[in-house]
């Protein structure tokens, strides 16, 4: 390694000692960044347009997201780009189709165990009702209904934890999003020069706002959809309604400054989530592919003792909403709109509550045995295992840092020799 080689003698000062320190950090320093540039690929002005895109071809361009579900769908995007002939456009189409495809059978599972679950619903209602009134006062009933209930699951060939099994789509999403958008910043060569119908650009947003409308309005239909299989679930309480409206609406904010290629992804996953929800509300569908089918809905019997406590309930809040008026009319109206965001919050929160509660019924664990670590052991721990993955990102993105540099001066480069 290059670098100044110093003896101090008698008669030498300190500070020749320092220059010469500092002048060999200066040359590893120097020697370092040499290092990693040269591991760097080699981008030629004059073969710019026609580097071959091959497998591993993106993480050359500085598209390089280690190890994850942003990785992983990089590799099948590259695999059938490269292997089928596909333009960018469709390859991004495709594995977005792809990873829906794969998880349509976790999702047939899903909703068969969410159906066998409302479908039981009127025998595990009034035990977890019960769980619930005795969680402070009486274990041994919570523990006498808890095992009640798995008892009703284990003979319905309910299994709990299959419902949160398509909540594996949330990062393959994410990853899909993370690397389209990606190549729409860089951009990909390949991509920034395809063209779809009135799309001219798919690395900028589409100016006619037709991808962003669409996508929104199949979202809105879907949840709509999803709300009409499930009359009794949580799509029809206040939260729903008012999430059936908020998505759709954000999505649309969000989307519209989403590059084209981006939009394209959503608008075609959205269509084929519809579709899917459509298949999913035919009994005969449901039938085929031995999905269980929801009974129909039953009003609750109530019997006289609850016909009372009803009445006393009615009498009470028709007594709230005649204060309520009264105050109304003394109300300002800025007043009046703050209330009314308070009291739909407030009811958007009991429903939410209320839901997990249903699916959860869980009871606090007191006697819960300490960990063997102490909690400074575990901060110390958590703090080690962070400091490591910012140092391993850090690293990643000075390579993807210095491979995009690389290759934003090649591309200057051919432009200017092309002018």
């Amino acid at each position: 390694m290059p670098g100044f080689v110093s003896a101090r003698f008698n008669s030498t000062s300190s500070t020749t000692s320092t220059v010469s320190t500092t002048a060999t950090g200066e040359n590893v320093t120097d020697a370092v960044s040499e290092a990693a540039t040269s591991s760097l690929p080699d981008f030629n002005a004059a073969d710019i347009a026609v580097i071959p895109e091959k497998i591993g071809y993106l993480k050359e361009l500085g598209l390089d997201y280690g190890w994850g579900p942003t990785s992983l769908i990089e590799f099948v995007m590259e695999h059938l780009h490269v292997y089928t002939g596909l333009p960018w456009w469709a390859s991004i189409i495709a594995t977005g189709l792809l990873v829906r495809l794969a998880l349509l059978k976790p999702l047939f599972m899903a909703t068969d165990t969410s159906t066998k679950m409302r479908n039981v619903q009127h025998l595990t209602k009034p035990l977890r009702a019960k769980m619930q009134a005795n969680l402070r006062t009486n274990q041994f009933e919570v523990q006498k209904a808890q095992a009640e209930i798995s008892q009703i699951n284990k003979e319905r060939g309910i299994v709990v934890w299959h419902t949160i099994i398509p909540m594996i789509q949330v990062p393959l999403g994410f990853g899909c999003y993370r690397l389209v958008e990606g190549m729409s910043h860089l951009p990909v060569p390949g991509l920034a020069a395809e063209s779809v119908a009135w799309l001219t650009d798919l690395t900028v947003a589409d100016p006619f706002f037709i991808l962003p409308l669409a996508s929104a309005g199949l979202l809105y239909l879907n949840l709509r959809k999803t709300a009409e299989m499930n009359s009794s679930d949580m799509f029809n309480s206040s939260l729903g309604k008012t999430l059936r409206v908020a998505l759709p609406t954000i999505s649309l904010i969000f989307m519209s400054f989403f590059p084209a290629a981006l939009q394209l992804y959503f608008a075609t996953t959205g269509l084929f989530a519809l579709g899917q929800t459509h298949l999913l509300s035919s009994k005969r569908f449901r039938m085929y592919m031995n999905i269980e089918i929801p009974d129909p809905v039953v009003p609750d019997s109530v019997n006289e003792t609850s016909q009372k406590i009803r009445t006393i309930r009615e009498q009470i809040l028709a007594e709230q909403a005649k204060l309520l008026e009264a105050q109304k009319k003394d109300t300002s109206i800025i007043d009046r709109a703050v209330n009314s965001i308070k009291e739909t919050g407030k009811n958007i929160k009991q429903d939410t509550q209320e839901k997990i509660s249903e699916l959860t019924g869980a009871t606090t664990k007191k006697d819960e045995i300490p960990s063997r670590l102490s909690k400074k052991d575990l901060d110390l721990a958590r703090n080690y295992e962070n400091r490591r993955r910012q140092e391993e990102e850090w690293k990643r993105e000075e390579r993807n840092h210095a491979r995009r540099e690389a290759y934003l001066k090649a591309s200057a480069a051919q432009k200017q020799k092309i002018a």
